[in-house]
């Protein structure tokens, strides 16, 4: 994922992929799935080796990561040891999620899905922290 999320020779300062990232993505989005239903895949491993290179992803990867269900978004969140830099990183990426969507057309839809998948999550995570 890491390779994918790099190969884009585009500057370091962005959070969606091309359609070449994404194409590669999806093809190994689809092992990975065949690798869980066959009961051959952690998620525990795979969150932790994604939490020890945050910095190198975009976040549309790890956002398609939980849309596919290979991890979800909370999991990742929870597997993270450091909460601040985790924090400290969604921010970072939502904030350039938001300048990137105002500057391009080219994916405002992905943009807008994100955005809505990652607010409707905070919100539910909110209610969830509340009622505990």
């Amino acid at each position: 994922i890491v390779q994918i999320c790099a190969s884009s020779g585009e500057p370091s300062h962005k959070v969606l992929l091309n359609t070449e990232q994404r194409k590669k993505l999806s093809s190994l989005l689809e092992v990975a799935q065949y690798l869980l239903a066959h009961g051959m895949f952690s998620r525990l491993s795979f969150c932790q080796e994604l939490c020890e290179v945050q910095n190198s992803l975009l976040l549309e990867a790890v956002w398609r990561l939980h849309v596919q269900n290979i991890v979800s978004l909370p999991e990742l969140w929870e597997s993270h040891a450091d909460t601040q830099s985790t924090v400290a990183w969604l921010f970072r990426d939502l904030c350039l999620l938001c300048e990137q969507m105002e500057a391009s057309t080219q994916d405002t839809d992905i943009a807008r899905t994100m955005l809505s998948d990652f607010v409707q999550l905070f919100v539910l995570r909110g209610f969830q922290k509340n009622s505990d």
